[in-house]
């Protein structure tokens, strides 16, 4: 279903997450609705080193229908 959706739509659902360097190391939930749908995305936090810098970002890992009553209207 991640395939699906399209990339601004994943972009959009990424900038509502927190920033990666001070976010904790879990999954987090974005949903969002598309083709009438309400959509729930997974995405995880990931680290990229070399060197002396250190960066952290977000990416998409899965997607799923979201269940019903779990959002706010």
């Amino acid at each position: 279903m991640l395939a699906s959706i399209p990339s601004d739509i994943l972009a959009k659902a990424a900038a509502m997450l927190p920033d990666a360097e001070s976010a904790p190391d879990e999954p987090q939930y974005v949903e969002v609705r598309q083709a009438g749908h309400w959509i729930r995305i997974t995405f995880r936090r990931f680290e990229y080193a070399r060197g002396d810098t250190t960066r952290w970002y977000w990416t998409a890992e899965s997607a799923e229908k979201a269940p019903r009553g779990l959002r706010e209207p």
